[in-house]
């Protein structure tokens, strides 16, 4: 038997991106997005829900690399220690080049192939979670920036993750981990929601 799906057009376009969820996944989320009065973010959404809207908002020229990013049946969080008692802070930023309209990211450490934003725990030399969010831009992307907006905080078990926007000005030629990663210049327009943007970096 053929299931048909007759739902609000976000599911539909939900559904076009991720063709792959089961029917019983896809029945969850049509009743999700039925019931559902949350907000994107809202700590009581469903975490691959909120995921999914977070897609649906995209335009229909969505990177390539986005993808396996995005829609793997891989996603997991981000691997901290097992015995921290309290969540580690970390600060992600979103380089963002207003001339271009394009967003830098970087290569993973641990994974060569996979692309995330410039992210890293809060440290005890660092004066504010937007200088936590700048050093590590410059650290991992070498990109020399102004933080403009606060874009929103993933809470999770382990981590607590603050995304920033960072007006990027200028990108250095040498910077910290340049033998250790590889950074490029996404062609995503801005113009989509910067939560999007930032999401991905959550999965590796």
């Amino acid at each position: 038997m053929r299931h048909t799906y007759r739902t609000d057009p976000l599911l539909t376009r939900i559904l076009k991106f991720n063709p792959c969820l089961c029917f019983t996944e896809k029945d969850r989320f049509s009743r999700l997005i039925r019931q559902s009065e949350t907000s994107l973010f809202s700590d009581t959404a469903p975490l691959q829900f909120r995921l999914l809207l977070v897609a649906a908002s995209f335009s229909l020229s969505l990177p390539f690399l986005l993808f396996p990013l995005l829609f793997s049946h891989s996603l997991r969080k981000i691997p901290m220690s097992k015995n921290r008692s309290t969540p580690r802070i970390v600060c992600c930023a979103i380089p963002i080049s207003r001339a271009s309209g394009k967003v830098l990211v970087v290569t993973s450490r641990k994974h060569p192939d996979s692309w995330v934003l410039p992210k890293g725990g809060l440290e005890s030399s660092d004066v504010s979670l937007e200088a936590a969010t700048s050093r590590e831009a410059l650290e991992e992307a070498g990109v020399q920036g102004i933080v403009t907006r606060f874009v929103t905080t993933v809470n999770g078990t382990s981590a607590t993750i603050h995304f920033y926007e960072l007006d990027a000005q200028s990108l250095d030629d040498n910077w910290l981990e340049q033998h250790q990663r590889r950074r490029e210049w996404m062609t995503t327009p801005i113009h989509t929601r910067a939560e999007a943007i930032a999401v991905f970096a959550l999965f590796r």
